[in-house]
């Protein structure tokens, strides 16, 4: 019974949602330095492990093309977040990242 009053307890207390704490800059694209004068945002939903680890994620807007989507997706996978947590226990989570480019 205490470990379930402990998990009820648990599920009542706030996500802090995560946050990075380190970010690797996307390398510009070559198709769009060939372009000239392009930007703009790639903003990605991302999977952060309760280790704040990126475990996943996807390009849900890509406003730029030409590469940069897939550019803002391997930089990405090189960040290191702050995990979510709930009542100070780590846990996985979705998060939104938009990275200008």
């Amino acid at each position: 019974i205490a470990v379930e009053d402990t998990t009820a307890a648990l599920e009542e207390q706030p996500v802090i949602p995560p946050f990075a704490i380190s970010q690797t800059q996307p390398v510009y694209p070559s198709l769009a330095l060939e372009h000239g004068d392009v930007d703009g945002y790639v903003t990605l939903e991302v999977r952060v492990g309760a280790d704040g680890s990126v475990v996943d994620a996807r390009v849900t807007n890509d406003e730029v093309g030409l590469g940069c989507g897939q550019a803002a997706l391997d930089a990405v996978y090189q960040w290191r977040f702050s995990p979510a947590t709930q009542g100070g226990v780590p846990l996985e989570s979705t998060t939104s990242v938009s990275m200008r480019l």
